[in-house]
């Protein structure tokens, strides 16, 4: 099971995909019996590191990426644009 918890400004896609990939990661270093069976604590060092790749929305995401870039472009075409 995977929970995360944001606040209202953080996109529901990439809070889905943090845990989605967290999910996936746990789950490539300690096979299904390991975990089932495990009284305590197993370690995921990998854990830190996606919390801080996923710090930042824009750049965790590639297609909150890519919309963020075709906004840019829009602004850009609209501000070169000439009026008429």
């Amino acid at each position: 099971c995977g929970v995360i918890i944001t606040d209202q400004e953080y996109p529901q896609r990439v809070a889905f995909a943090l845990i989605n990939r967290v999910l996936e990661e746990f789950m490539a270093i300690h096979a299904r019996e390991q975990w089932l069976s495990c009284n305590g604590q197993l370690e995921f060092p990998q854990l830190p590191r996606l919390l801080q790749q996923f710090q930042n929305p824009q750049q965790a995401d590639s297609i909150m990426r890519v919309q963020r870039e075709i906004d840019e472009t829009k602004v850009i075409l609209v501000l070169s644009s000439p009026l008429m």
